[in-house]
Formats: structure tokens, C-alpha cells, sequence
């Protein structure tokens, strides 16, 4: 959501535990590494979904269309749905990395997602700082 005031962010919150009131866990695989903007580039690496599954997307849109209800504005780039493992802090030596990135393989890893949380994120020069300030419980199935 980018840079959010707390009385926002938890109205958000809300409004997404009313809306996922029901919604299905999502379980998938995560069988891809990948970086943003890019590999030759990367400030961030991340594991991530080659397909991701349809009911993931749908969460993600329902919450973006949560978001822009409150006023804050649609993305603009595709959602690339993903975990973060690592910022790159300087561009010096990310040939080797590119390298590293394009030739690391694993064998896909199920997983399964049992809620959304809006996270509050703060930057520090030590790294960055994560608080939970919502959380909604998806729907469990065995």
C-alpha cells in the first residue's frame, strides 16, 4: 500500500476481513526464483509462482479493490505474487549474481497460505522493521 497512515491501513484491514469472510486457504507451489526489477538488475530477490493459482489472484483483487476504495491508487504494474528473501544494497558484482539467479534450480515446495496480513514496514539502515497491524483467517480444508 505504500506509505499509509495507520487510521487507513486499519480501516483496509477491516474492510478485507469483511470481504474474505469465507474465502478458501490457498495452497500452491513455490517452484521459481526471480528478482525485480530484474535479474540483471535486482534490488530484491524472491521466490514465487510460475502459475500462480487463480484463487490467489482473486484474493489479490479483491484487496486491491479494497485499497482503492479507500483512495489509494490501483497498481500499476502486474501483480507478481511472491516472498521476499533478500534486497540487493549495491549494484557492484550483480553480473556474478545474475549468473547465480538464472542458474539456481529446486524442486517445488508446497505451500499453503491460512491468512491475509496487512503489515506495516518501517526502512531503517539495519534492514527493514515489520509490525502486524491486521490479520484475516482464511477458511482451513484437510
Amino acid at each position: 500500500m505504500g506509505d499509509t497512515e495507520r487510521a487507513a491501513a486499519l480501516r483496509i484491514s477491516r474492510a478485507i476481513t469483511e470481504r474474505l469472510h469465507g474465502t478458501d486457504e490457498v495452497k500452491t507451489d513455490i517452484n521459481m526464483l526471480g528478482a525485480f526489477p530484474n535479474t540483471r538488475k535486482p534490488r530484491l530477490v524472491w521466490l514465487g509462482f510460475r502459475h500462480p493459482q487463480p484463487h490467489l489472484l482473486r484474493i489479490q483483487k479483491r484487496v486491491e479493490e479494497i485499497c482503492v476504495a479507500q483512495g489509494l491508487e490501483a497498481e500499476r504494474t502486474a501483480f507478481t505474487p511472491h516472498l521476499t528473501i533478500g534486497r540487493v544494497k549495491t549494484s557492484g558484482g550483480n553480473n556474478d549474481l545474475h549468473g547465480v539467479l538464472q542458474s539456481c534450480s529446486f524442486n517445488p515446495i508446497s505451500v499453503t497460505f491460512g491468512d491475509v496480513r496487512v503489515m506495516q514496514s518501517t526502512l531503517t539502515p539495519a534492514g527493514a522493521i515489520h509490525r502486524e497491524i491486521g490479520r484475516t483467517e482464511l477458511l482451513f480444508h484437510s
